[in-house]
């Protein structure tokens, strides 16, 4: 009987052994196709050449509701004469609004587009202007003075996806 018990024994062990090894391997396959999730930042961010570990993929936890990009951004006083229409109003006709109104070359954002802009906050871009062509935007002030101390910056801006 002690034969069999231990014929037993061996065959349990063996067959444990077995199983152990299958799901050890079933498990290192599945982290080879394993998923991380992350924040949109943090995804949009990520470089893959750096920081990725073999075998995983990274994708935003969302799909981004904006795009970003560089521009040049200048401040105009809404009121001014010269360098404005002076009337306070903005090409769409409606009121030009410090800190919330941005004029912007329509062939690069889009008129209407809610922009982020880094120091100041979202604004709608609703106005354009003579110099502002191409890559750059620029954000109304409540003053001269104002627009003069934001000078001519390189701020990296989000759009929103309409």
């Amino acid at each position: 009987m002690k034969i069999k018990e231990s014929c037993f024994l061996a065959l349990l062990f063996a067959a444990i052994l077995v199983l152990s090894v299958v799901v050890w391997e079933l498990d290192t396959q599945h982290k080879q196709n394993e998923v991380v999730t992350m924040p949109v930042e943090d995804a949009l961010n990520f470089d893959v050449k750096k920081e990725e570990p073999q075998g995983l993929a990274v994708i935003p936890e969302e799909k981004p509701d904006y795009y970003v990009l560089d521009v040049v951004a200048t401040a105009y006083w809404t009121m001014d004469p010269v360098d404005a229409s002076g009337t306070g109003l903005a090409a769409d006709g409606k009121p030009a609004i410090p800190y919330k109104t941005i004029a912007v070359d329509p062939n690069v954002i889009p008129m209407q587009s809610e922009v982020y802009v880094p120091d100041i906050g979202w604004c709608i871009a609703h106005d354009t202007g003579g110099a502002i062509k191409g890559n750059k935007i620029d954000i109304a002030m409540d003053s001269k003075e104002a627009a003069y101390q934001w000078g001519r910056r390189i701020v990296r801006v989000k759009i929103k996806h309409s």
